[in-house]
């Protein structure tokens, strides 16, 4: 087909040809990048930190209540400055914990998740006023009264510790499973960019196996 066409003519048909795909496979490229800085942005200024978050917030959770039932099981034989010091520990979890909730809320979260963060926060809100609730009875490792109330809460800050850590684990499971899909979303646009590409190479490949012949 290109017998009838000047060897100039076919050369100039091949360049241009090749510099389309070039430029087509540039802009792939381009915008692919452009695709993989979003999510790889996304990922790290949202998803970890996110996820950081929530962790931390399991943590100061768990420490709470094992500052709780540390003083509430030894009030009565504990020195005050014992019982202070688990007061203050108790304390400290608490705001730990409300300052990783604040930073957890600050990012944007779909339906699914923003449901899941209000079941959290609820929970978390019971058990945090349980602790400022049970915090002033521990006033003496010698009230022997004061270890008695403490230790008829037990109950109830089982209660609600083991809601807020099952609605705060439901929240980490929900969030990576987001995570889990980005990743994936950007691994398999990785693969239909290089796809594409090696695509692009091909065809150009082929063009100039098919000028080289016609030329000869």
């Amino acid at each position: 087909m290109f017998q009838n066409l000047a060897i100039g003519r076919r050369l100039l048909g091949g360049f241009l040809a090749v510099a389309a795909l070039a430029i087509g496979i540039g802009a792939i490229g381009y915008y692919a990048a452009l695709a993989l800085r979003d999510a790889n942005e996304h990922t790290a200024t949202q998803i970890v930190p996110s996820m950081t978050a929530l962790a931390a917030m399991q943590t100061a959770l768990a420490d709470a209540r094992r500052a709780e039932l540390r003083v509430s099981g030894g009030t009565a034989t504990m020195r005050p400055e014992e019982v202070a010091k688990g007061r203050e520990n108790a304390k400290l979890s608490l705001d730990s914990l409300r300052y990783y909730t604040a930073a957890y809320a600050a990012f944007p979260r779909d339906a699914a998740t923003e449901a899941s963060f209000a079941s959290a926060k609820t929970a978390l809100d019971v058990f945090q006023k349980h602790i400022d609730t049970v915090l002033p009875l521990y006033a003496s490792a010698d009230m022997l009264d004061g270890a008695k109330a403490v230790q008829s809460t037990y109950v109830d800050g089982d209660r609600t510790y083991l809601a807020a850590r099952g609605s705060v684990d439901k929240l980490y499971d929900v969030n990576k499973g987001l995570a889990k899909a980005d990743a994936e979303d950007a691994a398999s646009l990785f693969r239909t960019v290089c796809y594409e590409l090696l695509i692009g190479y091909a065809v150009a490949a082929l063009i100039a196996i098919v000028l080289g012949t016609s030329i000869t």
